[in-house]
């Protein structure tokens, strides 16, 4: 079997959707019995040229249709493309923009759905969640269903303000709610938007770190405590929900469907402790991890500004991780270098079965 990537050439025009087979198939879910650990400081002394050889077999560039019908709103770097099972979708997030279907050929298929306030359309698309039959498209207050040709079949409503939504193999929802400021819960719920577990961060264990009250009074000042909500970001590697607390930021947490919380990754910050923070994105497919981190650069104003976003790759074969390199000076970013076909150096923007 052989794992589908979506990839977005780094570089400032991009015409074409790239499509790389990447050897083995998806992880599925994470049920490692060591946990993988990513130590910065050793990934910042190993910054090496990655070829795009030693995790991909082939490269095909698809065009895109372009027709009246098919124009994509936008630059395609601003769109979030979602691997779907006849195909992709391409949609803006926090946009009216109605999501574009294409097939694994580039061939237009459909737009997906209308922006309007009924139960059927949507005011703004969040995320796009690919399923077996279809897609759902999310709503700020709804999810609404498609089959496979992108029709119409069902919403259901959201009642609830969330950071996220990640969809399970059992067909359930988790979100984290962000009702108030210093009350976050992490909610489950089935697949007609049932709510079947309900619990806060704190009663999760994960404690909020206390914060300098550091009011001015005419007074001496006295530093106080405070209990505040932790900044957490919410969001999905490989179908499964994950979880990463900026004040307890050595572990990311895969959210089971029972609301617990399991150690997915850890992080080893070494020198590199203050300032230091793991990107949102995390790629994962059975043959290897692939993320950023991101550095203050008020805390390490040394470092080349190519590399404050540390992009890096963890071997699972060999457990080891490494920094990506810069590979061209056309190049803002890091990304692996494509000795397949000599194009454009790549990294994912999607990645799927």
């Amino acid at each position: 079997m052989k794992v589908l990537s979506i990839f977005k050439a780094v570089a400032a025009a991009v015409a074409v959707v790239c499509l790389c087979l990447f050897a083995g198939c998806s992880s599925g879910h994470s049920d490692q019995t060591v946990i993988p650990v990513f130590d910065v400081e050793n990934i910042m002394a190993n910054i090496e040229t990655v070829n795009l050889s030693e995790y991909a077999s082939d490269i095909d560039y698809y065009p895109l249709e372009t027709s009246e019908n098919s124009l994509v709103n936008g630059s395609i770097m601003n769109n979030v493309i979602v691997p779907a099972y006849n195909g992709v979708v391409l949609f803006m997030p926090n946009s009216s923009n109605v999501p574009m279907a294409f097939d694994h050929k580039g061939k237009f298929i459909n737009r997906i759905g209308n922006h309007g306030r009924t139960s059927t359309e949507f005011q703004q698309v969040y995320r796009v969640l690919p399923t077996e039959d279809g897609v759902e498209l999310v709503d700020y207050d709804k999810i609404m269903l498609y089959d496979n040709e992108y029709n119409f079949v069902r919403s259901f409503p959201i009642t609830f303000n969330f950071g996220d939504i990640c969809k399970t193999d059992k067909g359930n929802y988790i979100s984290l709610a962000t009702n108030a400021l210093t009350d976050k819960h992490l909610k489950v719920l089935d697949a007609s938007g049932n709510e079947i577990f309900n619990k806060t961060i704190e009663e999760l264990g994960i404690k909020p770190a206390p914060v300098k009250d550091e009011t001015r009074s005419d007074e001496p000042v006295m530093l106080t405590f405070k209990a505040v909500a932790q900044k957490c970001f919410f969001f999905n590697v490989d179908g499964d929900a994950c979880i990463y607390f900026t004040d307890n930021k050595d572990t990311v947490y895969t959210i089971l469907e029972s609301g617990q919380l399991a150690e997915r990754y850890a992080v080893n910050y070494g020198k590199y402790d203050d300032g230091v923070s793991l990107n949102k994105f995390i790629f994962e497919t059975d043959r290897f991890i692939a993320s950023r981190f991101m550095f203050n650069f008020s805390k390490y104003p040394n470092i080349d500004k190519k590399y404050r976003f540390l992009y890096f790759i963890h071997d699972k074969s060999t457990g080891k991780s490494r920094a990506m390199k810069v590979v061209d000076d056309q190049s803002v970013e890091a990304a692996f270098s494509n000795d397949i076909d000599g194009g454009l150096p790549f990294f994912p923007s999607a990645i799927g079965n």
